[in-house]
């Protein structure tokens, strides 16, 4: 229906092009307005007594977060999914 709806206001390239995924600006959002939520879900008290991952390991990838270029952030990310992910269903 969307298609239909859009087709007389868009050009047929855009109805022939392949699919493509979107990708949100994640990093940007935990550099700013979710930093706070990274930081208490990464910080070292919870990761010495969660005791998963080397502590040394998580607070150099939040500082190459941080610091780093705008795409860095995978690691802090897989870690932040995986600590909200322990916080909701674990504890």
């Amino acid at each position: 229906m969307l298609r239909q709806a859009l087709r007389p206001r868009l050009p047929a390239e855009h109805f022939r092009a392949p699919k493509r995924g979107f990708v949100g600006p994640t990093a940007a959002w935990l550099r700013n307005e979710l930093s706070g939520v990274l930081a208490d879900e990464l910080s070292e008290d919870r990761q010495r007594r969660l005791g998963y991952f080397d502590t040394a390991a998580v607070q150099r990838a939040l500082r190459e977060h941080l610091t780093g270029p705008t795409e860095s952030g995978t690691d802090s990310v897989a870690l932040l999914c995986f600590s909200v992910w322990h916080r909701l269903y674990l504890e």
